[in-house]
């Protein structure tokens, strides 16, 4: 009856556009991709290349096979920063990447210098935003990914109430200013 979730390519572009909103104009920005050809995932990358590229046309936004594998993932972030030192923002489509960029901005002696920011959101990403280490993170609202359409299914039989073809639960971009909100939303629903 209808897709109730988040749009990947406006989770990128709102991730983004959070960034740009700021103010802040980026030098040089790497995406970090987990599972390189994974649709969701190309197309939050879209957005967030849009966002960047609308607003500063001619900012390199490059997109780097980080893979599934911490490890590994952390080995690439540091080979592309030191071969790119210029580089001054790092989005992430997700913790799996979001962790190792977090471990080599420690190590690297970055943070606050390289502007991170990701999808979706764990207790690891919360820490770093409230830390001031992770900018920001767009959180799909699981809980009213699987309520809403119970209630949905419900009007339509009950009461024959057709529900729109799409309904966003995302993207809601999370930063400091919202952490005791979304601390509330996993305390009663499990999840954000």
């Amino acid at each position: 009856l209808s897709y109730v979730g988040q749009n990947e390519y406006d989770a990128g572009y709102y991730l983004a556009k959070y960034l740009v909103d700021k103010g802040y104009k980026p030098k040089r920005v790497v995406i970090g991709i987990h599972e390189v050809g994974h649709i969701g995932l190309e197309t939050r990358a879209k957005g967030i290349t849009d966002a960047i590229t609308q607003a500063y046309p001619g900012t390199p936004v490059e997109k780097l096979d980080i893979t599934t594998d911490p490890t590994k993932a952390a080995e690439v972030f540091k080979s592309y920063l030191t071969a790119h030192p210029d580089t001054d923002v790092i989005f992430t489509l997700g913790p799996l990447g979001a962790h190792p960029a977090l471990q080599v901005l420690r190590e690297m002696k970055l943070t606050g210098k390289v502007h991170l920011l990701t999808i979706d959101i764990d207790d690891t990403i919360l820490k770093a935003i409230d830390a001031g280490e992770l900018d920001a993170a767009v959180s799909q609202q699981p809980y009213a990914q699987g309520f809403l359409p119970v209630v949905f299914m419900y009007l339509y039989v009950k009461y024959g109430i057709i529900p729109p073809p799409q309904v966003p639960t995302g993207p809601t971009v999370i930063d400091k200013a919202r952490l005791e909100t979304v601390r509330k939303q996993i305390a009663t629903t499990g999840g954000a």
